[in-house]
């Protein structure tokens, strides 16, 4: 299938066709796993020309391998992208981009409601670094635009993690295109069955497939995508620049990375993670389906729930980012929803009442999950930056599933009751 019909389609069947398949050996018709730490080359000038960048081929698996490669090529065409990059972990597909695009001393601008782990990478390694991080509220575009100038990136997640507010993608990278700044978009909790990258105006996107393109929790992985609409001839940082003029403008960014960063960090993906993520990607539009439309459908639920003080969930009417996210996303608002019970403890006592969800650290399972944020992913977070994230103490999140609604309404309403009980 060629490039032009396939951009025609539908993303039901982008996801369940593999690009390339009709050329996999043997006749396969799903990605074989390739289990080779390194590749032969017919001669050492061959060799020697991978080595290079001058001619196409697999070297060694730290850097990429097949299985990874087609992971890589289809998802960049889910986000409508020029390639991707694939790395062992959501975290790793972010620090990809730092290390590409940062030198010590520069400023990144990042949105001020951010997941807890970006947070601290962002606290912790890159003050280390002495790389600069201001946080800007994502809501104000007239901010963003002030202090996008000089900025080595600026980043934003789509939906927020916890706190779900949906920026308005395209309106910052106006003001990022303006100032030359790249903008790095975290749409993990999107996915491009909500949106693509590309037609959201994000130069380049990080995702966390360990979440909803695995979907069943037995996997971990990251991507980085260029979307291809940044010109990198034009790049602050002088490596990247001269990548882009060597290789052009549209793979200036990937060349970099993958050369550099992936080869010499040794954070790539692994084989096994690569193929068990092209599985997961074949279903994803069929996943995100159940999980937005159980989420909205729950968070209806608590909402009118006489136990639970408030509900956040952007598919909800009373939800001040409703506007923004019915128009980037429709009514693909995502799995994600939070409660307010008024006290920590009536919060833990609701997640340990509870039968059907499982209490932990990951999201996007097709098992619904929930978790303390405040006593958990954000412990170790400022009172600062928590409060910007909108983590309170009585606060659980709930990365909804796709069971029978019906019985996870059951299992909220039995385990609210519980938790009431002092």
């Amino acid at each position: 299938m060629h490039d032009g019909k396939r951009a025609c389609l539908g993303f039901h069947t982008r996801a369940s066709h593999i690009p390339g398949s009709d050329s996999a050996p043997h006749g396969a018709t799903n990605t074989p796993l390739y289990l080779s730490s390194g590749f032969s080359s017919d001669s050492a000038d061959d060799l020697a020309e991978r080595f290079a960048g001058r001619r196409p081929g697999y070297i060694y698996s730290r850097i990429s391998n097949p299985s990874v490669g087609a992971l890589e090529q289809h998802f960049a065409s889910l986000e409508e992208g020029r390639g991707a990059i694939a790395c062992s972990s959501g975290m790793a597909a972010i620090s990809t981009v730092i290390f590409s695009l940062c030198h010590s001393g520069d400023r990144i601008v990042a949105g001020s409601s951010l997941f807890g782990g970006t947070l601290l990478l962002f606290e912790s390694l890159l003050r280390r670094m002495q790389i600069e991080v201001e946080y800007v509220d994502p809501g104000d575009t007239q901010l963003f635009a002030r202090a996008a100038e000089g900025a080595a990136f600026c980043f934003v997640e789509s939906i927020g993690n916890p706190k779900l507010d949906v920026v308005d993608i395209r309106a910052i990278s106006e003001v990022c295109s303006n100032a030359n700044t790249p903008l790095v978009v975290d749409s993990t909790l999107a996915t491009p069955y909500a949106a693509s990258g590309r037609s959201l105006g994000a130069h380049l996107t990080v995702h966390s497939t360990t979440k909803f393109v695995a979907g069943t929790g037995n996997t971990v992985g990251g991507l980085v995508v260029d979307t291809g609409l940044f010109d990198w001839r034009t790049s602050r940082d002088p490596d990247v620049a001269d990548s882009a003029r060597r290789f052009g403008r549209e793979l200036g960014f990937l060349a970099f990375a993958r050369r550099h960063v992936t080869r010499d960090t040794g954070n790539g993906m692994a084989a096994f993670d690569a193929f068990m993520q092209c599985t997961g990607l074949q279903t994803l539009g069929l996943r995100m389906e159940r999980h937005c439309s159980n989420a909205h459908a729950l968070a209806g639920f608590l909402e009118q729930h006489e136990i639970v003080e408030s509900v956040n969930y952007p598919g909800l009417q009373s939800s001040p980012w409703h506007p923004i996210a019915a128009r980037q996303f429709g009514r693909k608002c995502g799995a994600l929803l939070t409660l307010r019970l008024g006290s920590g403890s009536r919060a833990r006592r609701l997640i340990d009442a509870l039968e059907l969800s499982i209490n932990t650290a990951n999201l996007g399972d097709v098992r619904t999950m929930v978790i303390h944020p405040a006593s958990t992913i954000y412990r170790d977070v400022n009172d600062r930056l928590r409060e910007a994230a909108g983590v309170t103490d009585d606060l659980v999140r709930v990365s909804v599933g796709i069971e029978d609604v019906e019985d996870l309404k059951d299992d909220f309403d039995r385990a609210l009751r519980r938790s009431a009980v002092e």
